[in-house]
């Protein structure tokens, strides 16, 4: 079976989100923008949104929290991460004392795409960005007592140290 390669546009990416049950609004830029309510164990919501150019499909997004730390140890953590992981590729916005961490991954979607591939896509975008979201956040929050969570001796250097 021969799967048709179409131009994918935000209409597409929209009917993808209406095919999993996701609510979406569209911001003043153009994107499509959806909450992710918690699992267990987050700390908060995710906030996603959904950018297309007619190169690239960008799905961007990260957990509803502000962080107190500085901005430089939020981006050494990005850079860190970065190291070890190629995508989704991370940033913060700061405001006022408080650190907001997102991340984001693009698809090259010049030549088009499949319904399949676009809804892998998106689906992938959305995992991996809610990955790097979690990872970062367990490396700036400290285990709550009596977790199941074991300290390594480089984030207890990092706690002392802070």
């Amino acid at each position: 079976m021969t799967e048709i390669i179409r131009p994918v546009n935000l209409m597409r990416t929209a009917e993808v989100l209406r095919i999993c049950a996701i609510q979406y609004e569209v911001d003043s830029d153009g994107n499509l923008c959806f909450w992710i309510r918690p699992d267990e164990g987050d700390p908060a919501a995710f906030f996603i949104w959904l950018a297309c150019t007619d190169f690239t499909l960008t799905v961007s997004g990260g957990l509803e929290v502000v962080y107190d730390v500085g901005a430089g140890t939020i981006n050494d953590l990005l850079i860190s991460y970065q190291r070890e992981f190629l995508a989704p590729v991370g940033y913060s916005v700061e405001n006022e004392d408080q650190v907001r961490i997102y991340g984001r991954i693009a698809f090259h979607i010049a030549a088009g795409a499949s319904d399949r591939q676009l809804v892998g896509w998106i689906t992938h975008g959305i995992a991996a960005v809610q990955a790097f979201a979690r990872a970062l956040d367990g490396r700036l929050s400290p285990p709550s007592p009596g977790g199941d969570h074991i300290i390594s001796a480089e984030e207890l250097e990092r706690w002392l140290d802070d």
